[in-house]
């Protein structure tokens, strides 16, 4: 999808209602949202339950796919061969066909977290953005430059932890999505 903007599904609606719940008594200070139109309906729906301010940050949108955006993987690789196989060796450094490479989503993505760190210095916030660009961010709290041989993924509504303590980020847990329901 990247960065087009489409609403959240149905699944997606219940999905960010949990993910809700979930947080409502974390005890969070404020939540950092996308403004993609799916992010920002399942940060509302945080923010609300945990009664704090939504704010829109366009720096945890997902990557710029350019004129990959839309296509899959399959369809990519008919397309555009050559490309396709030199981004699959070097995602954080080739650019997506007209769009950015995952390094570019990390340097916007990490610049973000770390304002909103120095912003809340102590407190706890939600940060809602899409697989790439919390990948990129949870990559850099690892202390990585690029995606390791079979990299992890994010589940949508998943919950990851990450405290930032003196001697830096802390990736506490990833990916919990104990609060979904199956189905």
């Amino acid at each position: 999808m990247g960065q087009t903007d489409i609403p959240l599904s149905p699944l997606g609606e219940r999905q960010a209602k949990q993910v809700a719940a979930r947080l409502a008594t974390a005890g969070l200070f404020a939540v950092y949202s996308s403004d993609l139109s799916r992010a920002r309906e399942t940060g509302l729906a945080v923010a609300q339950a945990a009664g704090v301010p939504l704010h829109l940050e366009p720096r945890l949108r997902e990557v710029a796919g350019g004129t990959w955006t839309g296509l899959s993987l399959g369809e990519v690789q008919a397309k555009d061969a050559a490309l396709f196989a030199h981004w699959r060796k070097d995602p954080m450094g080739i650019p997506l066909a007209g769009g950015e490479s995952y390094r570019q989503v990390m340097e916007r993505a990490w610049a973000a977290f770390d304002e909103i760190v120095a912003r809340h210095r102590g407190g706890k916030v939600a940060l809602i953005g899409h697989g790439g660009s919390l990948r990129t961010i949870l990559l850099k709290v690892l202390g990585l430059d690029h995606f390791p041989s079979g990299y992890f993924e994010l589940s949508n509504a998943g919950v990851s932890l990450v405290e930032v303590r003196e001697t830096g980020p802390v990736l506490v847990y990833m990916n919990s999505t104990c609060h979904l329901e199956l189905a």
